[in-house]
């Protein structure tokens, strides 16, 4: 195999006999400080996308089994349909990718990356059918993360129903949607009613056959910043109905409908070996402390670890996994509203968060949707905390 070499400005040259599909993050971000962690993967993609372009109009019988094996005609037919869409490197990076991919690699390199490329496309495409409840905040930038990330469909369930269907609709356009499947339906859910929840996820099943994924992100605040004392049962009430009984409600339907499901494989992209995704996957988002009532929020948050913990174990059986985000104080209409409320909590969240700021939406949507994504598929039972690294500043005992 020819080495190739690599320039970085000021710093010489490197050589490595690696191809570019194989590349590690710890090998770009060394040779080539423009391309960021996670790079590797959209290398892959763009060289697979660069192949799997020209590939319809090659006759090969080696580059035909090579894809043979790693998708179905239809699994092609959105790779090439999609490439176009995918998030690309700096246009100097790209340009590097295309010099040392038409000048360096043979044929046989060539085919290998285009088929790595593809199997990433492919690895995202293979996600099937989503259900998010909450069609605002998180729940809305986690369905346009979905969406881009390759998945074929999802079910948007709030009680406010003209909001989904203004997201789902969204959602739809080539500005997310990088499967050229993808679909979007609205329904209308009190996750505090047990009916509509078991029609919500009845209505998932009937449009796409099943359900892979749950990402259950409703939650409601309190506009009291009553003390215990003084604390008024009919909110305490409303907030346990939708945050700890809508939560057991939702992940019990979900997980019984999931554990009626055939499990999916998925094929490793690295090692070419297969393994189960099992059943479906359930992502949990646990609410940020939005009300200012330090009591109510501690009260409100007792039951959930032990709920999501003991849901966990229960599904294990099943091959069913259950995981939690934990995020800080997040942009979203919940927070905007808060900051209205207390003035002050914007220049607390500046003064002992490490980052001076709270999450952007979507710094919480991407890791909901890794935790969704085959690369979760060992991950169970876990809570990530999303705070940028606030936990690590302050004594337990003062959160």
């Amino acid at each position: 195999m020819t080495p190739f070499t690599v320039e970085e400005r000021g710093k010489g040259e490197f050589t490595t006999h690696q191809p570019l599909a194989s590349w590690t993050s710890t090998y770009i971000s060394v040779c080539y400080p423009a391309v960021a962690m996670g790079a590797v993967a959209q290398f892959r993609v763009m060289g697979g996308s660069i192949f799997l372009a020209i590939v319809t109009s090659v006759s090969n019988g080696f580059v035909r089994s090579q894809l043979r094996g790693l998708l179905d005609n239809e699994q092609l037919h959105s790779v090439l349909h999609s490439a176009a869409a995918v998030p690309m490197p700096p246009p100097n990076v790209q340009m590097m990718v295309r010099t040392v991919f038409s000048e360096r690699y043979n044929l046989q390199m060539k085919i290998l990356a285009g088929c790595a490329g593809g199997q990433v496309l492919a690895s995202f495409l293979m996600w099937k059918k989503e259900q998010i409840t909450a069609a605002s905040g998180i729940g809305k930038e986690t369905v346009f993360a979905l969406a881009q990330s390759g998945a074929e469909g999802v079910i948007l369930a709030d009680l406010n129903l003209r909001g989904a269907e203004s997201v789902a609709h969204e959602s739809t356009k080539k500005k997310w949607a990088t499967n050229s499947h993808f679909r979007a339906t609205a329904v209308q859910a009190d996750v505090s009613d047990e009916a509509a929840v078991d029609n919500m996820v009845d209505v998932a099943v009937k449009e796409f056959g099943r359900i892979d994924y749950c990402v259950h992100a409703a939650g409601i605040g309190s506009i009291s910043g009553a003390t215990t004392e003084h604390l008024k049962i009919d909110v305490y009430d409303q907030i346990m109905a939708v945050n700890a009984r809508g939560t057991m409600l939702v992940l019990r339907a979900v997980s019984a409908a999931m554990a009626k499901q055939e499990p999916r494989m998925h094929q490793s992209v690295r090692h070419g070996t297969s393994r189960s995704l099992g059943r479906g996957s359930i992502v949990v988002v646990r609410g940020s402390p939005e009300n200012p009532s330090p009591s109510l929020s501690k009260i409100v948050g007792a039951d959930l670890p032990v709920l999501l913990t003991l849901l966990a174990i229960d599904n294990i059986k099943n091959h069913i996994r259950v995981n939690v985000v934990a995020p800080f104080y997040t942009e979203t209409p919940m927070f905007e509203a808060s900051l209205k409320r207390v003035p002050e909590l914007g220049a607390a969240i500046k003064a002992i968060t490490p980052l001076k700021r709270a999450a952007a939406s979507e710094e919480v949507a991407d890791p909901i949707v890794f935790l969704c994504s085959p690369a979760a598929s060992y991950t169970n039972g876990a809570t990530l905390i999303i705070d940028s690294g606030i936990t690590l500043t302050i004594p337990r005992t003062s959160l």
